[in-house]
């Protein structure tokens, strides 16, 4: 409110006014989120260069700081994700101190980023959160970053790393979680499947695909496209209570085509 009535030495001083310095930062953070949002870049880029400084100072010493500390950078980051500064939240990231903190906040930097709007320049975390994980030897992220590509129209890029995901699970080096081989399931249908609704029940059969939420995913995916491919997937639902609710939406879904 203060920012846009243009009470520049009063929204320092509310952020001031905050002591803890995660929390100040996050303050921080929204003032220069609602300074870019106004078009007043050169006060918007201190406040966020600000919440930065006080993000990466906060105290680490005991274990409930260090998550402070860690949530501080965590928020920082999306929220600069949530405008396009692809860059600056790939710093924040570089921050973070604990690596498992690192792999997961990469992976919602290339999530916000996407679902903000700002795909066309994802392309670096994206490629961020593909060096993790291979490095990482973690498949499902390997899948995330395939799923980014594929999200921001790269599908060479998207074929490549869920062939290299592939062969991580095919030589025996990881195994796939049963979200994680709906994702796999999704990414192959939508790179080889050609548009038809038809090849994703092969694909899920060969894949072994039977985790109840990712089979109620693909159904979802499906059933506006082909009812009668829906209700096969549907007949792969280990989950009773799932499989009648996706049998009535596909029968709602019939019935309100024919209309």
């Amino acid at each position: 409110m203060l920012a846009g009535l243009a009470q520049d030495q009063e929204v320092q001083a509310a952020v001031r006014a905050v002591n803890d310095s995660s929390d100040r930062s996050r303050c921080s953070s929204k003032a220069a989120a609602e300074y870019f949002r106004l078009g007043r870049r050169e006060i918007a880029e201190k406040f966020d260069a600000e919440a930065l400084a006080l993000a990466a100072s906060s105290p680490t010493g005991e274990t409930a700081r260090r998550g402070d500390h860690g949530t501080a950078l965590h928020n920082l980051a999306l929220d600069r994700a949530d405008r396009g500064d692809i860059q600056g939240a790939l710093v924040a990231v570089s921050k973070l101190r604990d690596e498992a903190k690192v792999r997961d906040v990469t992976s919602w930097i290339v999530h916000r980023a996407i679902n903000s709007g700002h795909g066309p320049v994802a392309g670096p975390a994206i490629e961020a959160l593909q060096q993790i994980a291979i490095s990482a030897q973690d498949v499902g992220l390997l899948l995330r970053a395939a799923d980014g590509w594929y999200a921001i129209g790269s599908e060479d890029n998207a074929r490549n790393v869920l062939s290299r995901a592939m062969n991580m699970v095919d030589m025996g080096q990881v195994q796939l979680t049963g979200s994680d081989s709906g994702t796999a399931a999704e990414l192959t249908w939508r790179l080889d499947g050609a548009g038809k609704a038809e090849p994703i029940v092969g694909i899920v059969d060969k894949m072994g695909v039977t985790d109840p939420i990712a089979i109620d995913r693909l159904v979802e995916i499906i059933r506006p496209m082909s009812p009668a491919v829906a209700v096969q997937l549907a007949g792969r639902q280990s989950e009773v209570n799932r499989r009648i609710e996706e049998l009535a939406n596909i029968a709602i879904q019939v019935a309100t085509t024919a209309k």
